[in-house]
């Protein structure tokens, strides 16, 4: 059992349309007197407010909940004392007395009937109230009770079961029964008891009760309770076994339908609508569910009870159960279903997943061709206005808690519906994927995946901004979004983004660093101003690195950029960087000193080649190996520097060495020619 409305649900939608219960009651109890009195007195009677006053009544009240009848049956036992004294007046006694007595029941009521505590019948008859939701069983007491006179009275009556889709407070069926449960009596003498058949879901919405059992039913009570008038309660009974079953399959994702026994147009009507409804939701979404889901759709107007038309249990990433009314509102279903996108596992904020359920449900409307429901213009001056970063689930005891309510579900939608009209829905859609995708608003060219777990409202707006190209977004979060202590924080996002973007154009198609992009991601503008300054003599550096390499036509490493990007920590990122410059620098050198090599250094260069040398030298600067580019740099730029010296060497060595060898080959010759012969 559920007290007070502490459940499971994680999201509730589109406010009633009428008071709550709890108001209703109020209104009609506190106009009318529950006593019939009067005063045996000439000329002049007291006034009636200090007749009724002299009674003392003492109540229990009893519900019975009968499922397989579909009916509630009400037992009221009041014990009645007059305690207002005769007085004289003059030469006469008045005696005041009370003839009759009044039992607040809810307008549904049939087969009243009362009688006195040893069974004798009373008259009963009923009168109702302007409200429309409370009548009373007028009751003619007898005999009359003088002072200090008792009687015990006792007032039975049935909550019947009603056509779907009537006007009321009560619903009950073979499968589900919902009832406010009225009190009255003085404080502290009045009671309430709730019997229920066993193994049923029961839920107490307002006043706690305690719970027990007694011959093999669930009991919920209330005893001694201090201000009746001030109590209040409604009470759910579900038996979700006899509720009727539809399955609808959305490609690979199951949606069943339970209804209530007795109304099979819900069924048939919200099976089509489900049929139609959510490729439409998905179209105009843009993107459908990664997962196989199933989608529990629960006829109930237990939201209704809670206050409001429709609600979403989001369980897991895979299952949901959305609870809808009687009234077939084709609007509040399709947002109900538009809350298996929109849910707490995606956005923080309670505005932002209801902001976004009213929009695109109202596209559905209209992609099925049928009118397009839009919020009401939202008023600076509305009484009811909370910045939108404070509307939580609210205890729905608190006082105004509708119209706060009202404000917090129309001023979100209206939100995302005047984005949708500046940006357009594809580029509303592109902003919502980017956030089911977990991407980040600064992200790099491959890390795509945000830090720090769901999105909020920040990241929505630099979504909206990023992916979206709102001028409007952030202008409508200071508006109504932000709290007053959060408005210098929009500040320094303006500040920060100003010197980011101005990167960006620094960086000629480079990011900065993810060291200030996540800094960026996580709105700590305190450490991202750091770290921008640093960033900016980065990319000067880059630069230098880019002049040295173009001036021997050769590109900035691809591999450089890509660890630029992705660098974590900015002091590893500058010894990197300078691992960089020194092997460009050296490069550019080598080259330099290759392609200037006077006539008598290429000589010098004949059985020295540096081609191979700056080859290798160009290969490990491009995959990355700084130090070694530089090292083999170095050595062609040693061998160049050394190669006038081999040509001199070899121009002088060359002739003395062909003159020794012709010299060897004359002498060779000659020794032949005057060997003398021998003969054998």
């Amino acid at each position: 059992m559920r007290q007070q409305g502490a459940g499971t649900q994680s999201s509730l939608s589109a406010w009633p349309r009428a008071l709550t219960i709890l108001g209703l009651l109020l209104l009609a109890l506190s106009d009318t007197p529950p006593t019939s009195a009067d005063v045996r007195s000439r000329p002049l009677a007291p006034r009636q407010e200090d007749v009724t006053s002299g009674l003392r009544v003492e109540t229990r009240t009893t519900y019975t909940v009968d499922m397989s009848a579909a009916v509630v049956r009400v037992h009221v036992e009041a014990s009645l004392t007059n305690q207002t004294p005769d007085r004289v007046a003059g030469s006469s006694v008045e005696q005041f007395y009370f003839h009759g007595f009044s039992v607040p029941v809810l307008s549904e009521a049939i087969n009243l009937g009362a009688t006195r505590g040893d069974g004798r019948p009373l008259s009963v008859v009923r009168s109702d109230t302007e409200t429309g939701v409370i009548a009373f069983a007028d009751v003619d007491l007898s005999p009359d009770i003088y002072h200090g006179d008792s009687q015990t009275v006792r007032v039975t009556y049935d909550l019947p079961s009603r056509v779907p889709r009537s006007d009321g407070l009560i619903h009950i069926n073979r499968a589900f029964a919902t009832f406010p449960v009225l009190v009255f009596g003085d404080p502290g003498l009045t009671s309430v008891e709730v019997l229920t058949p066993a193994g049923l879901d029961i839920d107490v919405v307002g006043a706690e009760m305690s719970t027990s059992e007694r011959d093999g039913q669930n009991l919920l009570q209330a005893e001694a309770i201090a201000d009746p008038l001030d109590w209040y309660a409604t009470i759910l009974v579900r038996d979700d076994a006899g509720l009727a079953e539809h399955v609808v399959m959305f490609g690979e994702h199951e949606i069943r339908l339970q209804g209530w026994p007795d109304d099979p147009e819900w069924l048939e009507v919200t099976g089509r609508l489900v049929e139609d409804g959510l490729p439409a939701l998905e179209e105009v979404v843009g993107f459908g569910w990664d997962e196989p889901r199933q989608i529990d759709i629960v006829e109930s107007v237990t939201p209704y009870v809670y206050g409001y038309a429709g609600s979403y249990e989001h369980r897991d990433g895979r299952v949901a159960v959305i609870e809808v009314g009687d009234d077939l509102d084709h609007f509040v279903t399709l947002h109900e279903l538009a809350h298996a996108w929109f849910h707490v596992d995606l956005f923080t904020e309670r505005w932002i997943t209801e902001a976004f359920a009213d929009e695109f449900a109202a596209l559905a409307m209209e992609d099925l061709g049928e009118e397009r429901p839009t919020p009401e213009p939202v008023t600076p001056d509305d009484p009811a206005a909370i910045p939108l970063n404070e509307w939580v689930l609210p205890d729905l005891l608190e006082p105004d808690i509708g119209e706060q309510e009202a404000y917090g579900y129309n001023t979100s939608w209206w939100i995302a519906h005047q984005l949708g009209e500046e940006i357009g829905t594809e580029q509303l859609s592109a902003v919502v994927r980017a956030v089911d995708d977990d991407r980040s608003p600064y992200p790099g060219p491959t890390a795509l995946s945000r830090l720090g777990g769901t999105a909020d409202w920040r990241t929505l707006l630099d979504h909206l901004e990023g992916v979206g190209a709102s001028d409007e977004a952030e202008q409508l979060f200071r508006d109504l979004v932000v709290r007053p202590d959060e408005v210098a924080l929009l500040d320094e996002r303006a500040a920060a983004r100003a010197n980011y973007d101005e990167l960006l154009e620094i960086g000629e198609g480079w990011l900065p660093p993810d060291a200030l992009r996540r800094e960026m991601e996580a709105w700590d503008f305190d450490a991202a101003a750091a770290l921008i300054p640093e960033v900016d003599t980065l990319f000067g550096r880059r630069d230098a690195i880019a002049a040295d390499l173009d001036a021997i036509d050769v590109a900035v490493p691809v591999i450089l950029q890509e660890e630029f990007e992705a660098s974590h920590d900015l002091d590893e990122l500058s010894e990197l960087v300078r691992d960089a410059e020194d092997a460009a620098d050296a490069l550019r050198r080598a080259d330099e000193a290759r392609r200037s090599v006077s006539p008598l250094a290429r000589i010098g260069l004949i059985f020295g080649d540096v081609d191979d040398g700056l080859d290798a030298a160009h290969g490990a600067l491009q995959g990355g190996h700084y130090e070694q580019a530089e090292s083999l740099a170095q050595g062609v730029r040693t061998r160049t520097d050394d190669a006038t010296r081999d040509g001199i060497l070899l121009l002088v060595g060359i002739p003395v060495l062909l003159g020794l060898v012709g010299l060897g080959i004359v002498l060779r010759r000659r020794g032949r020619a005057h060997r003398a012969p021998v003969a054998f």
